[in-house]
């Protein structure tokens, strides 16, 4: 949910156009519109596409990687793949990178990360009004500190936030000032609907879970949900006690 899909395009046909430029996008988990080989597929396709994707701008990367097609000046690095997604890809495949999401920052820095465009959502009208990594922040506030230490060494470093009004806003350590922001992109023309991830209704016995993990987390407690069908579930969040984060 947080890819600044405009931004990584625009980057993306710049140094298609542009040999001189090296670009490496390092990313986990890109998501694209499902293809069909046959009019039965596009019969179970199409509908399954419109309820996911209506409105997501595709990534500019994906359909050179799939066919094996990347400029020379570019490289995509992901650490998280979709499951049997690029089994046809070498590309992918060779460039895959096998890092837990706890490592992610190390990575990144390793291979001398200068800027992070990511997906934000604003707490109010205004160009003031402080910016939420929303739903994606993790990554983010662990590489935001190394960032700060290569200004400081006169390296390059940027922070772009790409606002989406679909996102939720949440505080805390998400939320950031404006000026923490080296550029935004904000416009109509830019604002899409996000990933429509589908969801079931609740059941008795994830209600009775979320309702035990609620009763068992004090106050200014943290309880993390992370990858899963019972992390999906909004329903449950309301259960969580009160004072936690």
């Amino acid at each position: 949910m947080g890819k600044a899909n405009h931004v990584a395009n625009e980057l993306y046909a710049r140094a298609a156009a542009d040999r001189s430029i090296r670009l490496r996008i390092f990313t986990a988990l890109t998501l694209d519109p499902r293809t069909w080989k046959s009019d039965l597929e596009r019969r179970f396709v199409e509908p399954l596409n419109a309820r996911l994707f209506c409105g997501y701008p595709r990534l500019s990367y994906v359909e050179a990687v799939r066919n094996n097609a990347l400029p020379p000046n570019i490289e995509v690095n992901e650490f998280f793949l979709l499951a049997g997604e690029w089994l046809a890809a070498p590309l992918a495949q060779q460039n895959y990178l096998s890092a837990n999401y706890t490592d992610a920052a190390k990575y990144l820095m390793d291979r001398g990360l200068n800027v992070i465009a990511q997906l934000v959502s604003r707490q109010r009208p205004g160009a003031d009004a402080p910016l939420s990594l929303a739903c994606n922040p993790d990554i983010t506030l662990d590489v935001l500190p190394l960032l700060a230490q290569k200004r400081k060494r006169g390296e390059a470093a940027i922070l772009v936030g790409q606002v989406n009004s679909e996102l939720p806003y949440m505080g805390w350590d998400a939320a950031l000032p404006v000026t923490a922001f080296d550029h935004i992109l904000e416009a109509d023309a830019y604002d899409f609907p996000l990933f429509g991830v589908p969801r079931l209704p609740v059941s008795d016995a994830q209600y009775a879970i979320g309702l035990r993990c609620a009763a068992l987390i004090p106050d200014g407690g943290t309880l993390q949900i992370g990858i899963g069908s019972i992390g999906d579930r909004r329903s449950l969040w309301p259960l969580s006690a009160p004072g936690t984060q």
